[in-house]
């Protein structure tokens, strides 16, 4: 799981990819760039379609974004994730569909991913952003105090009742590490029913692509290799999401030593080692969330030590620190 950076963006921004450079089609004719999640920029590329097609379509991709930050955001006093890790250690809270959707889906992905992906490991990216911010590393029992709530076996989810409850007073969940993803697929559903058949959705580094067309064509899509720093390969993808995480990019000095934004969320630790991986999925939220339990997961290396990935879901590379 990754750390935030304090009061600027959340560091959950996965990067990595360099996208608009081989494309089969010609340049997009339309589009839109907007802000969301506390700084995560999003652009939307619309191929061949009118201007007012394409204008109508990405204001309600705003609209629609604008609704579930409203939920999703940890940067809204007033959001319904912010309301739960106020209140979900006192009573149960009720969710909306969407909140209730990713909190269940997350619970399902930690537990085949051995815990690398885990919600509730906001306590610790809040004491390790204050670390980077004091330039003081946090005692080992601190670590191991805020490790014990930060798991998401004491989050208790009501399937019934449509609400989630804490078990252990402190907990807080973020959803920033799924809902980018979640969010790309969104705005492909919104695009496809307003007409529009090719485009593409770059969320913060997450990338989502969809053809529907009678003759699709693949996205050309280059992946960036951080130890060369060149596009060294080149992924076609006609409908589905390529993630980008890694460690190279964002990176923390305390005391002299340079620490990951990538948190193991066993050890509560920053994880080093994972410079950077990429998935292929059919979705933007399986993209985005294995990523980052993949990087997370310090006995992964390309090929072995695989957990139950979802049918679909294609590594396709992966570079060591």
């Amino acid at each position: 799981m990754k750390m935030k950076k304090p009061k600027i963006i959340p560091l959950l921004i996965i990067t990595g990819l360099i996208i608009y450079s081989l494309f089969f089609y010609k340049t997009p004719t339309q589009g839109c760039t907007f802000y969301s999640m506390g700084g995560i920029k999003t652009e939307i590329k619309i191929f061949n379609e009118n201007r007012s097609v394409a204008r109508d379509a990405c204001e309600l991709v705003k609209e629609r974004y604008e609704e579930l930050e409203s939920m999703f955001s940890t940067y809204r006093a007033g959001s319904l994730v912010s309301k739960i890790n106020r209140e979900a250690y006192k009573q149960p809270i009720k969710l909306s569909d969407e909140v209730y959707y990713l909190i269940s889906r997350s619970l399902a992905i930690s537990l085949a991913t051995e815990g690398y992906f885990d919600i509730a490991v906001k306590p610790l990216l809040d004491m390790w952003a204050q670390a980077v911010k004091d330039k003081t590393l946090p005692s080992s029992s601190k670590i191991n105090r805020t490790n014990k709530i930060s798991r998401s076996k004491y989050i208790q989810l009501d399937e019934n009742a449509r609400t989630v409850y804490f078990l252990k007073p402190g907990m807080q969940i973020d959803l920033g590490a799924i809902a980018k993803g979640y969010m790309a697929d969104e705005a492909k559903e919104i695009l496809i029913s307003a007409g529009i058949e090719r485009g593409l959705i770059n969320s913060g580094g997450d990338i989502v692509a969809f053809d529907v067309s009678e003759n699709p064509v693949p996205f050309k899509i280059a992946v960036y290799n951080p130890h060369t720093g060149k596009s060294d390969e080149v992924i076609s993808i006609t409908n589905g999401s390529i993630v980008t995480s890694g460690n190279y990019s964002r990176s923390y000095s305390i005391q002299g030593k340079e620490y990951s934004h990538i948190l193991n969320p066993h050890t509560g630790t920053p994880r080093g080692g994972c410079k950077s991986i990429t998935l292929k999925a059919s979705t933007g939220l399986l993209a985005d969330a294995l990523a980052t339990a993949l990087c997370a997961d310090p006995n992964y290396v390309m090929g072995k030590n695989l957990p139950k990935l979802p049918a679909g879901v294609e590594v396709v590379s992966y570079f060591k620190d």
